[in-house]
C-alpha cells in the first residue's frame, strides 16, 4: 500500500508574527492593516521630504 506524504507542517514557534497574521487573517483585516501602514509611511515620507526641502 502506498503512503501519501503529508504536507510539511509549519512550526508555529518559528513563524514570525507577520507570517502568522498573513496566513490566518481575513482579506478585510489584511487590507485594513496595509492601509494603516501605508498612511503612516506616507506621513513619514512627507515629513522627510518637507525637512529636506527646508534644508536647501
Amino acid at each position: 500500500m502506498l503512503k501519501i506524504k503529508d504536507k510539511k507542517s509549519k512550526d508555529d514557534d518559528k513563524s514570525s508574527t507577520f507570517s502568522k497574521f498573513f496566513r490566518n487573517a481575513s482579506s478585510g483585516e489584511k487590507k485594513r492593516v496595509f492601509l494603516d501602514v501605508a498612511k503612516k509611511a506616507s506621513k513619514k515620507q512627507f515629513e522627510v521630504i518637507k525637512d529636506t526641502s527646508f534644508a536647501r
